[in-house]
């Protein structure tokens, strides 16, 4: 099976010049916790609900720009579940943004327990357990590369 055969096919953004106040309303009414960050028609970082907390709130800052994230990584839609598992283990996250040609999707961890893949059961708890036993404190968003 392949990402592009479970990922979401609907991509939810904010613009790099939208205020986190913005950003978390998108996230509530949508009910996610992630957003790609636009910029034209790119996508130049991503945001989790977790970084408007932590490194905006907290820290005073209101824009998108201020705390995203832009060390991106790239996937490919066409690349197997197997190859996502290694990405959300090696780098402990828990979505990934997937480029099909032109377009944009987002993968969960949640996605691929869902399509229920029988013989990557263990895999999948392996990469569950590496993301729940991560400290907050290896958390680093200088450092943190997100998947495209």
């Amino acid at each position: 099976m392949l990402i592009k055969d479970i990922c979401s096919k609907e991509l939810i953004t904010v613009d790099i010049n939208d205020d986190l106040k913005k950003a978390a309303y998108i996230m509530k009414i949508n009910n996610i916790g992630f957003l790609p960050v636009m910029k034209d028609k790119d996508i130049v970082g991503v945001i989790t609900d977790r970084d408007i907390v932590i490194y905006g709130i907290s820290q005073n800052k209101l824009g998108v720009k201020d705390i995203m994230r832009t060390n991106l990584i790239q996937i490919v839609a066409k690349a197997s579940i197997e190859d996502a598992l290694k990405v959300f283990k090696k780098h402990k996250i828990k979505r990934l943004l997937v480029k099909d040609e032109n377009k944009y999707a987002v993968l969960c961890i949640s996605d691929i327990i869902r399509s229920n893949p029988i013989t990557l059961k263990d895999e999948i708890y392996d990469v569950i357990k590496t993301i729940l036993t991560t400290s907050s404190t290896d958390h680093n968003p200088s450092i943190d590369a997100f998947i495209l």
